[in-house]
């Protein structure tokens, strides 16, 4: 996908600077003239008059358009530009797949200014989730305005482990919704009267995938405390935010500077009307006044992929396995179908509690699962920047504030590496 959106960003800029002044000669640049224009042998351009007072510059330019098959500009040789079979998906445009382009890899690289494709990642920012990030008043603000949050590819170091959830074993049969429509439908294609049926592979690594998106994109969408100069409210360092893990979900020690927290009334409620918040059933559309939800990547591979999944008893097995996941986690943002996430202060003292006990302001809501809370046994608290969570004992990090301190956790780092494979192993078990 990232070749056509970069080819029409290229294109729709040089259109914009030939307003300006000529495309130089390089080979990309020749290349680049000969996908954007609207072209016609030069014998039979109707707009071309006999005027043969051209200056050098042009009659240089005219020769080296002229070693591209004899082709020029339609339009008095001043050129004539237009945008076609542009198509929206996922949010971002690009160039149909029907029509062709002859701008390489290569040469976007160079039209570009970038050395690499991973530079290019950060200068086409709109397909991937990467921004060049503006410069924020606090290091620890979280950039949750961006139209897509990150795929964890470009984050993580490593594959996210494949869950074993027993999808691999049996047989799915997939609707194809018929989507193609104008340009994007080859004039020899004939939509079929009833959708065709694929099989779906692999799904233990599609949806594997969904969930650690998932638990990334909670985390990046976390809110920020109010002034520019003012930190996140999340305690985790750059390093964790770039790996999160489910670990993260499974302890009272809550990674954040403020929170007003509650627990959920019954374990139906969370594996119910927590889950089917962020992951709703087949069908489900997003509010279009919506905060957080619609910039989330694993909601928009989610919904797709129910979107493919026969109705009824396809998408519910998959939808069984991730409830069966989110059912291990501790807790979860208080989210609603407008937002994700809520930073207010505390409105009832009943059945919500404030964290630091005297803080008089607002904090970031959550919810905490009453399958696994009890007050007797653990106590919430918050998890400050200073706090490592591998390094840390099991009783702090799972919130009974008994744990040791940062340098002792360095003592055992050999011991904790061992219990993050365990942890690991248990995951893909």
């Amino acid at each position: 996908m990232w070749i056509p959106n970069l080819r029409l960003g290229v294109i729709a800029t040089y259109i914009l600077n030939t307003l300006i002044y000529w495309a130089g000669k390089r080979e990309e640049e020749l290349t680049l003239v000969k996908s954007s224009a609207l072209y016609c042998c030069a014998d039979e351009d109707p707009t071309h008059g006999d005027d043969d007072d051209d200056d050098d510059d042009d009659e240089d330019f005219e020769d080296e358009v002229d070693e591209l098959e004899h082709y020029v500009p339609i339009g008095d040789w001043q050129g004539l530009y237009f945008l076609a079979g542009i198509v929206e998906d996922q949010r971002t445009y690009r160039l149909s797949k029907v029509r062709e382009s002859e701008l390489p890899p290569s040469h976007l690289l160079w039209l570009y200014r970038v050395s690499s494709t991973e530079d290019l990642a950060t200068v086409f920012g709109v397909a991937t989730g990467f921004s060049r990030q503006p410069r924020l008043g606090n290091p620890t603000r979280t950039n949750n305005r961006r139209p897509a949050t990150t795929d964890i590819e470009h984050l993580r170091r490593d594959e996210p482990p494949v869950l074993n959830m027993g999808l691999d074993l049996r047989f799915w049969q997939t609707m194809v919704p018929m989507t193609l429509d104008g340009v994007e439908v080859a004039r020899d294609v004939v939509l079929p009267r009833h959708a065709e049926v694929e099989e779906v592979r692999e799904l233990d690594k599609q949806v594997s995938k969904i969930w650690f998106q998932m638990l990334s994109d909670i985390v990046d969408q976390s809110p920020n405390r109010r002034g520019w100069s003012n930190p996140s409210y999340v305690t985790l360092s750059k390093r964790k935010r770039r790996h999160v893990e489910a670990k993260h979900f499974q302890t009272f020690a809550l990674p954040f500077t403020h929170v007003v927290w509650k627990v959920t009334q019954r374990a139906m409620n969370w594996e119910n009307r927590v889950f089917e918040r962020f992951f709703p059933p087949k069908g489900y559309q997003v509010p279009a006044n919506s905060q957080n939800w619609q910039s989330c990547l694993y909601l928009q591979r989610y919904q797709r992929l129910m979107m493919w999944l026969e109705p009824g008893h396809g998408a519910e097995q998959i939808r069984m396995a991730l409830r069966e996941r989110f059912s291990m986690l501790w807790w979860m943002p208080n989210a609603s179908e407008e937002r994700m996430w809520k930073a207010r202060k505390q409105q009832t003292m009943t059945t919500q509690h404030i964290l630091p006990e005297d803080h008089t302001g607002g904090g970031v809501w959550i919810l905490l699962n009453s399958q696994y809370f009890n007050p007797a046994r653990f106590v919430v608290m918050l998890l400050p920047c200073s706090v490592d969570l591998e390094s840390s004992d099991e009783d702090e990090r799972r919130g009974c504030g008994h744990g040791r301190g940062r340098n002792h956790g360095r003592e055992d780092e050999n011991e904790d590496e061992e219990e993050d494979e365990e942890e690991r192993g248990m995951e893909v078990a």
